[in-house]
């Protein structure tokens, strides 16, 4: 789940593996858009048109979803929403 700090920590960690911008970070500093951008994304499953042009408007290209961290049947409905949503 996108904004909170120990995932978005990880993420970060994680991207010294392949070095690519990531539409999730963490710093001292969080860019205007940063707030839409959480929220669209963690209403994926519920709301999947709004969160996939939100990810396409930030330029995000790819998205990985770790569906055991979201509760009940939540992560594997985003990615079934994202991969619906590719076309």
């Amino acid at each position: 789940p996108l904004g909170q700090p120990d995932y978005d920590l990880r993420a970060m960690f994680y991207s010294t593996r392949h070095w690519r911008r990531l539409v999730n970070g963490y710093s001292g500093y969080f860019p205007p858009h940063y707030g839409r951008v959480m929220l669209a994304v963690n209403q994926l499953a519920r709301h999947p048109d709004v969160s996939i042009s939100e990810l396409r408007a930030v330029g995000a290209t790819h998205a990985l979803v770790h569906e055991a961290a979201f509760h009940d049947r939540e992560g594997v409905e985003a990615t079934a929403a994202l991969r619906a949503g590719r076309r």
